[in-house]
C-alpha cells in the first residue's frame, strides 16, 4: 500500500500479502532469511511465525533463533520498530542493521555473508545517492528497485510494482525478463 511515505520508497504491503509470500517462498528451518529493507520487520515475523512450527527440539530452536533470521533498516524508527516487532512475536535477539544494505560493494560480498532466502518490499519510490549506485556494476545500477542486488544465489520473493524494472522474474510464474535474479 502507498501512503505518503511511498513519495520516499516506503511502501507497507498487506499481512495477507507478506504470509503468502512467506508461504510460497516456503523457506526451511536452518536457511538464513535476509530481509534487507525491512521496516517495521513484516518479512521477517511472518517468516519467523512459518519456521517456529519446525522448531520442536531445543537445538532446532536454537537455530530458529540464533542462526535464521537477518535485516537492514536505515531509518531509525522502523530500525526500532522492527526490532520491537520480532521481541513481541518471540525472537529473543533480532540480528537487524541499522545502516543501508546497499552500502557494501557487491564484490566484496563474499560466500560467508551470502543467504539462503530474501524476503522483501524494495524500496521502489526511492532514489539512492550517487555513491550507492556506485557500489554496483553498471548493468545492475538503477534508482529504483536496487535493494537485493547485493545477494545473487538465493531464493527471492519480493512484492512489485508495475515500475519495477530490475526484479520481475523474481516471482515464481513472472513472464517479464530479468538479468538480476533467477526465478524460485
Amino acid at each position: 500500500m502507498r501512503d505518503a511515505a511511498g513519495d520516499s520508497g516506503e511502501f507497507y504491503t498487506p499481512r495477507p500479502v507478506v504470509r503468502f509470500m512467506v508461504e510460497v517462498t516456503d523457506p526451511k528451518l536452518g536457511e538464513t532469511i535476509l530481509d534487507p529493507a525491512c521496516g517495521t520487520g513484516g518479512f521477517l515475523t511472518e517468516a519467523f511465525l512459518h519456521l517456529e512450527r519446525q522448531a520442536d527440539t531445543v537445538e532446532k530452536r536454537r537455530i530458529l533463533q540464533e542462526d535464521s533470521f537477518f535485516g537492514g533498516e536505515a531509518k531509525s524508527l522502523p530500525f526500532l520498530l522492527s526490532q520491537l516487532n520480532l521481541l513481541l512475536h518471540g525472537l529473543h535477539a533480532p540480528r537487524i542493521d541499522p545502516g543501508n544494505a546497499l552500502r557494501f560493494r557487491l564484490a566484496e560480498i563474499g560466500e560467508d555473508q551470502r543467504v539462503n532466502v530474501i524476503l522483501t518490499n524494495p524500496p521502489f519510490g526511492g532514489e539512492e545517492e550517487a555513491g550507492i549506485l556506485n557500489n554496483f556494476p553498471e548493468d545492475r545500477r538503477t534508482a529504483r528497485c536496487s535493494a537485493m542486488a547485493s545477494r545473487r544465489g538465493s531464493r527471492r520473493t519480493c512484492s512489485r510494482s508495475s515500475t519495477c524494472t530490475r526484479w520481475s522474474g523474481c516471482v515464481k510464474g513472472c513472464s517479464r525478463p530479468t538479468r538480476t535474479s533467477r526465478q524460485i
